[in-house]
């Protein structure tokens, strides 16, 4: 069996985002001609001649993108589980506006799912929620992420996905793996464990670790001696603040009703310990790892279940642990006929760095959103009149100017002395030999006319067999085309088209050079990785359009 880790994937998917930062990415506009691409060299070949237009892509607009999991009440979601494969699953849910409260989109982690019970109540972000955990009255415990903005989301939301805002994110994170949860592994079958309640009636002593306790009206103090050593004794004062100590020894008083605790030294007082303070007694959770301080009690119902493990301080530091309740005084499971049955603990231990350092790899991103637009002022400098059929991304192509352009026209602007082109035909450049040993007629350039506007034409999709090396304006600039200034075009009706060489046209600014009857392309034709292409129905351009380009990539 082979396994490809989902961190291999996250990684891979964060080496392209970088790759995005250090090297410049384009999108290119392409195909007036209906044109059908494929994986091979010359089709992205075809691809990059046929370019119309493009724009870089920025690393500001690059995200990290996952599937768009929405809470919906009803939904049972998978619990974050350190032995269970979730990277497919909904184990975390998307809060809309409508259901949070707060006008934005906040992203939740689930950590518990109450046994694989439905979920019907979503968190409401509190920004004094302790370590934005929320555990809710459906049982379910949610960590907070990070938010979307209504504008951010509607923005870059695509095709089932959204992105990672990662300076959104939730900053109440750990720097170290801690016991995230401990589940009990057999709730329906555990029996045996008791609880009480009651009040503190005395501190006694200097050391302040003995007092005497009194049981609530339905309590019952058992009357042999040191039953509760060893449990936990969870201690509640006034004002809400808890604390657990260990009971060490335990006597009790049949003449009062009252007992006698000593707890195990060293566990600070803090103002917890006092006259009047509410108490419950439970079996102790014991939790042994590699970390330190993580600190558990068990909830137990009335007929000596316990149900779940309420977690009260992580604690740190742990890539390993194990739990357990240590069996309470005359409780025997191996006794022929026995009720009580040992309870099964199985820790989770949260991802590395805690839930929220890492969201790349903790929601198994795979996807990535390449999203740019154009503006209005880009119509100002590319073309908006005709068609386009395909999109792609392109790695690294090559500019005869520098600084690289953000946004180009990839047209040529040719100056005629007479236009009769029309849009959309195709017009040609005859190479002609008639000599004694060698005589050929062939055709050494080709371009769709793209627009035309007085006694100028706009040429795309052309390409040649042969570099411009020949004619009065060849050089090196010029030579990655085939068009020859000094050459007729001809049109689909065979006229010839002299291109009028004494005629300046505008040519704007930046270019590195210019020639007589041409603007050209600031880009190099056919540089470039074609890294992705994308064709559609034509979408047709106007002065006025305005798109936006969301290209998600999987890996």
């Amino acid at each position: 069996m082979t396994i490809i880790t989902s961190k291999y994937r996250t990684d891979t998917t964060r080496r392209f985002v970088d790759d995005v930062y250090s090297n410049d990415y384009y999108l290119f506009i392409s195909s007036v001609s209906n044109t059908t691409f494929s994986n091979t060299n010359d089709s992205k070949l075809t691809f990059l001649e046929k370019t119309l237009f493009g724009k870089q892509i920025l690393p500001e607009n690059v995200f990290y993108m996952i599937k768009n999991h929405i809470w919906v009440t009803g939904t049972v979601y998978e619990q974050y589980d350190d032995k269970q494969e979730i990277s497919n699953k909904k184990y975390y849910a998307v809060v809309y506006p409508q259901n949070n409260e707060t006008g934005d989109y906040k992203i939740y982690k689930c950590l518990f799912n109450n046994y694989g019970e439905p979920s019907t109540n979503p968190p409401n972000y509190n920004t004094s929620t302790p370590n934005q955990v929320y555990e809710m009255p459906d049982g379910y415990v949610w960590k907070y992420l990070y938010t979307i903005s209504v504008s951010d989301f509607d923005k870059y939301n695509s095709r089932g996905y959204i992105p990672i805002f990662l300076s959104e994110a939730n900053s109440s994170v750990s720097d170290t793996s801690s016991v995230d949860q401990i589940f009990v592994e057999n709730p329906a079958e555990n029996s045996g464990y008791e609880k009480v309640l009651g009040t503190i009636d005395e501190v006694l002593g200097g050391t302040q670790n003995t007092v005497t306790i009194i049981p609530s009206a339905a309590g019952t103090l058992s009357a042999i001696e040191n039953y509760y050593s060893g449990y936990t004794f969870y201690v509640t004062n006034a004002i809400n603040e808890s604390q657990v100590y260990e009971v060490d020894k335990y006597v009790f008083n049949p003449s009062t009703g009252k007992a006698i605790i000593t707890l195990v030294e060293g566990i600070p007082v803090d103002g917890v310990l006092v006259n009047s303070a509410g108490f419950i007694l439970l079996p102790r959770v014991e939790i042994r790892g590699d970390g330190t301080g993580a600190v558990a009690i068990p909830n137990v119902s009335t007929n000596g279940v316990i149900t779940s493990i309420t977690i009260l301080n992580k604690g740190s530091g742990y890539t390993r642990a194990v739990a357990r309740v240590p069996d309470p005084f005359a409780f025997d499971p191996t006794t022929l006929n026995s009720l009580d049955e040992r309870v099964i603990l199985r820790p989770v231990i949260s991802t590395p760095g805690g839930h929220g350092s890492d969201l790349v790899d903790e929601l198994s991103c795979r996807h990535v959103l390449l999203y740019t637009e154009i503006t209005q002022n880009d119509n100002l400098l590319i073309p908006t009149t005709n068609e386009y059929r395909s999109v792609g991304v392109v790695r690294n192509p090559d500019f005869k100017v520098f600084p690289y352009p953000t946004v180009f026209d990839n047209r040529i602007e040719v100056a005629l002395d007479t236009n009769p082109f029309f849009v959309n035909e195709t017009v040609t450049q005859i190479e002609t030999s008639n000599t004694s040993s060698i005589f050929f007629n062939e055709t050494r350039f080709s371009a769709k006319v793209h627009a035309v506007s007085g006694n100028f034409a706009y040429l795309a999709e052309y390409s040649g067999p042969f570099p411009n090396d020949v004619g009065t304006y060849a050089n090196n600039d010029f030579s990655d085309i085939s068009l020859d200034a000094t050459l007729p075009l001809v049109s689909s009706l065979n006229q010839l088209v002299t291109i009028n060489i004494d005629n300046n046209p505008s040519y704007g600014s930046g270019y590195s050079s210019t020639y007589p009857g041409f603007k050209l392309s600031p880009y190099i034709q056919r540089t470039g990785e074609v890294y992705y292409i994308s064709q559609f129905p034509p979408i047709t351009r106007t002065a006025n359009a305005r798109e936006q380009y969301k290209i998600v990539l999987e890996f």
